[in-house]
């Protein structure tokens, strides 16, 4: 009776499960075919089905206990990682812990190689089979996953599922990191990080020291009108990162705003947010491009007012390469020579250096 118990219940479940396919972009491209999802736990599927069972990983791949090394102890088994949003897709691959992430999501552009990855959508409309479907062990997401039904067939599966606050100022970034760390075993090399971004931080106050705080600005274009950067936003969070004031930080999210509103304001700064994901912005390309589009005539033309592009795959991100971009804005908004140089990516903190810089300074 209780085996027909669990089928009757498994069979119940199908049909609200297969409402919600979106399906997983292999790393080819193409799109691979959902199948229903059903969380088995010690009972077999019914064989007429074609159930994809809820894997809550251990083990190894064919599913036997690892074998005990010479200390006595298990090692522990490589994880499969499913990596949501970029901030956390972009730390989890600075830590060093790409090898264990089997997929991403659409938002998750850097470093370039995380693109390469199979995909599971956007992290904010998911589909539970497109994630289940390649059996994850754990899942690691920024906050603003969704919908909140995908959310509760992940968790109903048993599969752990850790949500991250998105960073939008040091703490928050720090924090992401240190969880992260812990998640993906590599405490060290998060606090290796964590030291690193902050002499990056340390470098970016240096450029500004004894100077006056620049009045800052940051638009980006919404259904073709510009929207001026308030508080909580990661624009905002750069903003103070690199030592400038924003100037609509009155408000939160992003706000519609005028011309004549942004030239009263009286900004030494304007930062347009140019949707490049190459780093290849091209300054009075773009500066032309987005006045025409916001209707702007005066602002492009003042003489105190620097308009600058920045490409929002780079500064809009807060993650492992905040304090390189924080070094940048810092030279922009003083006139530094702020010429593009090649900059490495953060690599992936590795575990002989982890030791010498796992002390963190403070912020």
């Amino acid at each position: 009776m209780r085996r027909l118990a669990i089928v009757a219940a498994l069979a119940a479940l199908l049909p609200s499960l297969a409402a919600h396919g979106d399906g997983v972009r292999d790393s080819g491209g193409g799109e691979a075919e959902n199948a229903p999802v059903a969380c088995v736990s010690g009972a077999p599927a019914p064989a007429a089905s074609n159930a994809v069972a809820c894997d809550k990983g251990g083990g190894t791949a064919a599913g036997r206990a690892p074998a005990a090394n010479e200390t006595g102890r298990a090692p522990q088994p490589a994880q499969r990682l499913v990596t949501l949003g970029g901030p956390v897709t972009e730390i989890v691959f600075a830590l060093g812990a790409e090898s264990e992430v089997i997929a991403t999501d659409r938002t998750s552009l850097y470093p370039p190689r995380a693109q390469k990855l199979p995909s599971v959508g956007v992290y904010r409309a998911l589909s539970a089979e497109g994630v289940l479907g390649i059996s994850p062990s754990k899942i690691l997401s920024g906050s603003g996953i969704g919908p909140e039904e995908a959310v509760k067939q992940l968790r109903a599966c048993g599969i752990p599922l850790v949500i991250i606050e998105n960073p939008r100022s040091p703490e928050t970034l720090f924090s992401a990191i240190e969880r992260l760390g812990r998640e993906v075993r590599r405490e060290k090399e998060a606090a290796a990080l964590a030291a690193k971004i902050r002499g990056e931080l340390e470098e970016a106050k240096a450029v500004g020291a004894g100077r006056r705080k620049p009045r800052v600005v940051f638009l980006m274009g919404m259904a073709g009108v510009a929207s001026a950067a308030g508080a909580e936003t990661q624009a905002n969070g750069i903003i103070e990162l690199a030592g400038g004031e924003n100037l609509f930080a009155r408000f939160r999210g992003y706000k519609p705003v005028s011309e004549e509103a942004i030239l009263e304001a009286a900004p030494d700064v304007v930062l347009i947010a140019s949707h490049s994901t190459k780093g290849d912005v091209d300054a009075p390309k773009d500066t032309a491009k987005y006045m025409k589009r916001f209707g702007f005539r005066a602002l492009g033309s003042q003489p105190k007012i620097k308009v600058v592009p920045v490409d929002v795959g780079e500064f809009l991100i807060i993650g492992p390469r905040a304090g390189q971009c924080a070094i940048k804005l810092a030279k922009i908004f003083h006139g530094v020579d702020a010429s593009p140089k090649e900059d490495a990516p953060p690599a992936a903190v590795s575990r002989g250096n982890a030791e010498k810089s796992a002390t963190p300074a403070p912020f």
